[in-house]
């Protein structure tokens, strides 16, 4: 009887611990789009805003940016000596980056 009840519960919870976060919708369990903050970093804000391909283009360089940004940091993590002071002068270069991209974003936001 303890060999039923025990693959019992060992079935139930398998199923309920595969099933988890699964029943969300995507975009609130974190499966949607914007889940990586490293590609694409302004694309929500696109869909509200007009943009002129300036601008696009402008966006679109700040990207390449980050981009170039964590590929160099992707480099230096997968060496077998980690410079971490590098690593920490890329992420706030990245940083710096995004923030430059929200207030740009902000700027043609509210002067409209």
């Amino acid at each position: 009887m303890r060999k039923y009840l025990f693959l019992g519960l060992l079935a139930i919870s398998s199923f309920s611990f595969a099933w988890g976060g699964h029943h969300n919708s995507y975009k609130t369990s974190g499966h949607g789009r914007g889940f990586c903050s490293s590609y694409n970093y302004a694309n929500p804000y696109r869909e509200n805003i007009k943009l002129s391909s300036a601008q696009q283009k402008m966006f679109n360089n700040y990207q390449l940016q980050i981009d170039e940004k964590r590929l160099e940091m992707n480099k230096i993590m997968n060496s077998d000596t980690i410079n971490w002071n590098r690593v920490e002068k890329l992420n706030k270069e990245i940083a710096e980056i995004r923030a430059k991209i929200k207030t740009e974003m902000m700027k043609v936001q509210y002067s409209a």
